[in-house]
């Protein structure tokens, strides 16, 4: 009874599947397969497609011993000798396979014997040997694009320091790395039962520019592998790359692996917005692996050393961030991953260093602004009546309603001063609608004795009547200061008398108008606070 194996190879059914793959591999499997024999010297033709679109592929090598079993030249899977050593190629026995499936005719020629490859798909043992080395011979069905394909991916190979690589009598020249760093990434190694597993070991990395016209590549120990797209570098592993099947891609994480360690020792070396802003760069920036040196470096070389976050919530304060020189990162700028890990790298003081535009310019209350912090008027000083009673006996000739005077002194609430709206009356009255105005003057940053600090101050305050926002680059806005500081010198060229008060101001009744309730900021329940504020670490902002 005749016993059949468990598997079968149909070589033309193998043929015609490795008919769609680039044909480039007919040239990277022979080479990587040189090199991983002890040799100085390698050389490889290939010609161009004849009349019936037949080329001829050539290897030459100077290994000592050739093939050490020329039975791997045919059996597929056969037990690799590479497969547990990092620094070789080879691990499943299966490229020459591959290369022999597309053959129409081929020959391996060593020092320990001859295979030859019949067109009529038998394989017989030829009589040649040679002195040194091994020589492949395989005749494919090439087209002339397939053909000019491989002489380019030729141009792409590295090849190892001392071993001379040749393609149809030129040598491929080695390329000294652009620099090189020890890193710890997955490799397919065989265990003690010589099962193939992914194992994490450190390896050597080396990177090379690009040449002109060339896209980046990962490259497993000098053979091209998978194309990286707007990469900065070719990335040499110098181990075993665990690709797929067809050894030209890896998974998304070993590519993330790869492009975050580039990062982490190159990142210096990026020195404009477009190379900071790479997909690449992206990619691994969004990694929690990238170092924080890494992340703001690119950060700071996308978006320049001045830059925030908008704050919606203080409205006013990225325009006012503008205005100092900084740059308003938006939300589109980064991916989801990239926020988050920005967000994540901290200062001396345990916050984030991606600040808002709120902490580096706000235009809103920084702060709780209760009925605690505010200065009881028994306790004003005879400069805080004057002022009081100034601003309270202009306020109506320059917006047309009365204002009451607050004060606080708490320098933990970064704002010069605030402007809100107050009503009095009860709301089911039809007198409710006549409103008055609330203006906080918080004393910490304000001299109410220093003459421009205190008109400057008012004007500020008395156009948020107008508008109600914290956008004071707004066009209405500084409009309305002009409008305001105009009528402002006209009331002091007609009525002088009205700003005496400001001056001589030593004897005040401890009263206040009779509309005013004592607890004006809990009863103002309608209108927008607006703040002129100060950066908390820098004094004034505007």
């Amino acid at each position: 009874m005749k016993k059949n194996g468990w598997l079968d190879i149909d070589k033309e059914g193998l043929r015609k599947s490795l008919g769609q793959k680039n044909k480039v591999f007919l040239l990277t499997e022979m080479v990587s397969n040189a090199w991983d024999e002890d040799i100085t010297k390698v050389e490889v033709t290939l010609t161009r497609p004849d009349e019936k679109s037949h080329s001829w592929l050539h290897v030459i090598d100077n290994s000592p011993t050739g093939w050490s079993d020329l039975s791997h030249a045919h059996t597929m899977f056969a037990e690799s000798t590479k497969k547990a050593k990092s620094e070789k190629r080879g691990r499943f026995n299966a490229g020459e396979k591959d290369v022999l499936a597309l053959a129409i005719e081929a020959k391996l020629t060593t020092v320990k014997g001859q295979v030859l490859f019949n067109e009529d798909g038998t394989r017989t043992e030829g009589t040649e040997t040679r002195e040194v080395g091994s020589e492949f011979a395989g005749r494919f069905q090439l087209t002339q694009e397939e053909y000019e394909n491989i002489v380019q991916q030729a141009k792409l190979l590295i090849p190892p320091k001392g071993i001379i690589t040749m393609f149809n009598g030129e040598e491929i020249p080695y390329r000294k790395p652009n620099g090189s760093f020890t890193e710890t990434l997955p490799i397919p190694l065989a265990d003690k039962e010589g099962v193939m597993r992914n194992v994490e070991r450190k390896t050597k990395v080396n990177l090379y520019e690009r040449l002109p016209g060339e896209v980046a590549m990962i490259y497993e120990m000098g053979i091209p592998i998978v194309e990286l797209g707007d990469d900065k570098w070719h990335v040499n592993v110098m181990q075993k790359v665990p690709p797929s099947r067809d050894r030209d891609n890896v998974n998304p994480s070993y590519l993330r692996k790869i492009r975050v360690a580039v990062l982490n020792a190159k990142f210096e070396e990026l020195k404009d917005e477009e190379s900071a802003a790479a997909t690449w760069v992206r990619d691994a920036v969004g990694s929690s692996k990238s170092s924080d040196a890494a992340v703001k470096h690119v950060m700071t070389t996308r978006f320049g050393q001045k830059h925030v976050t908008r704050d919606v919530r203080d409205k006013g304060s990225a325009n006012e961030a503008v205005s100092q020189g900084h740059k308003i990162v938006e939300g589109g700028s980064m991916t989801g991953r990239e926020w988050e890990r920005y967000k994540a790298i901290k200062d001396e003081n345990g916050e984030s260093v991606l600040k808002t535009s709120a902490q580096v310019a706000p235009t809103d209350v920084v702060g709780p602004l209760t009925d605690s912090l505010i200065i009881p008027r028994k306790d004003w000083t005879a400069m805080m009546h004057g002022y009081a009673a100034m601003v309270e006996a202009i306020a109506p000739n320059l917006i047309g309603k009365p204002v009451v005077i607050q004060f606080i002194d708490n320098e933990n609430v970064h704002i010069e001063g605030c402007f809100q709206n107050g009503f009095r009356g009860d709301r089911s009255t039809k007198g409710y609608t006549r409103d008055f105005g609330i203006m906080t003057v918080n004393l910490a940053y304000t001299d109410v004795d220093d003459n421009e600090q205190k008109y400057t101050l008012l004007l500020h305050e008395l156009a948020h009547d107008k508008v109600c926002s914290n956008d004071h680059l707004h066009h209405e806005f500084y409009g309305t200061v002009e409008v305001l500081g105009g009528k402002l010198a006209v009331l002091i060229q007609d009525d002088p008398e009205l700003f005496d008060i400001g001056v001589h101001c030593s004897d005040f009744a401890d009263v206040q108008p009779p509309w005013a309730v004592a607890h004006v900021y809990e009863h103002n329940g309608e209108g927008v606070a607006a703040a002129r504020a100060v950066g908390p670490a820098t004094g004034r902002s505007d």
